[in-house]
């Protein structure tokens, strides 16, 4: 039987929910979730738990096994280091692409997006600071007008940063993080920071 509109809706506001807790690293890496207890958790019957689930394991977020269930997916370095190194490739592309696509709107919130993570830093609010580095980078996803490629980026991103969270809340760790970040580094970043300074003549770090 096909799942109404009602229940999709349901499924992916759980789905949304859990995939931020697994990105901030409330839901940790072989974790496992269970289908009656995250229905219970969030006041719902297993089916829209279930759907959102498979969702995540199909992007990668979750394991499913026949006789575990569902666990968070746990990666090894080596598959950090790959996944990392493709996700630099391609989010070098969608800077490229959002260079030149971006419109005036998405440039402010892209400004706030960056000065909010900046302050961040400065503060030592590093959970706040990754929030605001998340919606930096979707942003700019979003202004490849891209989708596939958005789509691609965001799901190698959450599966990979909750690793990264840690390193960022040991002390100073932020500090150089920010600076380094792979969007920052890219070569596309001038042709953005460009559309920065254009648009305000404030310099952009």
């Amino acid at each position: 039987m096909p799942s109404t509109p009602k229940k999709k809706s349901r499924a992916e506001s759980i789905r949304k929910r859990l995939e931020e807790e697994i990105f901030l690293g409330i839901v940790k890496p072989g974790q496992r979730l269970d289908e009656q207890a995250e229905a219970r958790r969030f006041g719902a019957s297993r089916t829209p738990v279930r759907e959102a689930i498979s969702y995540l394991a199909s992007s990668g977020l979750v394991k499913v096994e026949s006789r575990r269930g569902a666990t968070v997916t746990k990666l090894t370095v080596p598959q950090i280091v790959e996944m990392m190194d493709v996700l630099a490739h391609l989010e070098d592309l969608c800077g490229g692409l959002a260079a030149r696509n971006m419109t005036s709107k998405e440039l402010s919130a892209l400004k706030e997006a960056h000065q909010a993570c900046v302050s961040r830093v400065k503060a030592g609010k590093i959970d706040e600071y990754y929030r605001e580095a998340k919606k930096f980078h979707e942003i700019i996803y979003h202004a490849s007008r891209n989708s596939f490629l958005a789509e691609t980026c965001t799901n190698l991103r959450n599966r990979v940063f909750p690793y990264l969270r840690y390193q960022l809340h040991r002390p100073g760790r932020a500090k150089p993080v920010w600076p380094s970040s792979s969007l920052l580094l890219m070569p596309s970043w001038p042709a953005i920071r460009l559309q920065f300074c254009e648009s305000s003549c404030v310099p952009v770090n």
